[in-house]
């Protein structure tokens, strides 16, 4: 079984749904009710704003993911579009959203500045007027400033499972290597994926080239202040 194959079966012991990350969205999302959940994974974001009166839409790359996002909404008799797709091809989405988050660091895994202001751009077109989005990212200015090699590791051990998350620099590109200790297999599954080093400066000039407005930054889910050392960079903007 592969590292993301593995991954999926324990998503939602390794990444849970956070209280910080869902007050987060309902707050700044306001009134605008119809959503579309970028990178959904399992489903985690999208099943429970649902379940508390929004429309969310998910779109995901992975199979297994899809798969265990379409249980999810069956189990909770959720009706909701979910689209099997790269974030590349979010214009291929025939309908508008009032807004669209795209949380996890997932942004990232696109190939650079041109691509990641294609997809704003993209997410910009398919929004109605005054829609906003959310962007949360690994704030890549602490790293490259303080050269940092690890992120905090997830301790699960209770539950099984323990994931390591390292990091090393390539030119403006991280690599990042993931490390997924399974109890009841008594193995270790390793995957290395390179990731955009995007900063601060870039995030803004690429949401306000795609027309976006508006912009405010936090250094977390917690509405705490940016700065280049907090963990995170949350941004949220709008369109106007």
């Amino acid at each position: 079984m592969s590292f993301y194959e593995k991954l999926s079966t324990y998503y939602d012991v390794v990444f849970k749904t956070g209280e910080n990350q869902l007050r987060f969205i309902k707050k700044y999302m306001g009134d605008r009710k119809k959503l579309l959940d970028v990178a959904a994974g399992t489903g985690n974001y999208s099943i429970s704003l649902s379940k508390d009166g929004y429309e969310v839409d998910s779109l995901e790359l992975d199979s297994d993911m899809v798969e265990l996002l379409e249980n999810k909404a069956t189990k909770e008799s959720i009706d909701m579009d979910i689209y099997e797709m790269n974030m590349m091809d979010i214009n291929e989405i025939d309908k508008k959203y009032d807004g669209v988050y795209c949380i996890g660091n997932s942004l990232v895994h696109l190939n650079g500045k041109e691509e990641i202001g294609e997809f704003f751009k993209k997410t910009y077109d398919i929004l109605n007027d005054n829609g906003a989005i959310i962007i949360q990212i690994v704030n890549y200015d602490r790293v490259i400033k303080n050269n940092v090699t690890k992120l905090p590791t997830i301790d699960r051990s209770d539950e099984g499972v323990v994931f390591e998350r390292l990091y090393s620099m390539k030119d403006e590109k991280v690599i990042f290597t993931g490390k997924l200790s399974v109890k009841e297999d008594n193995k270790e599954y390793t995957s290395d994926v390179e990731l955009f080093a995007l900063l601060k400066v870039d995030l803004e000039e690429l949401l306000n080239k795609a027309g976006f407005s508006n912009m405010k930054f936090f250094g977390g889910f917690d509405e705490s202040d940016y700065s280049d050392e907090t963990f995170a960079n949350v941004v949220v903007a709008y369109k106007e």
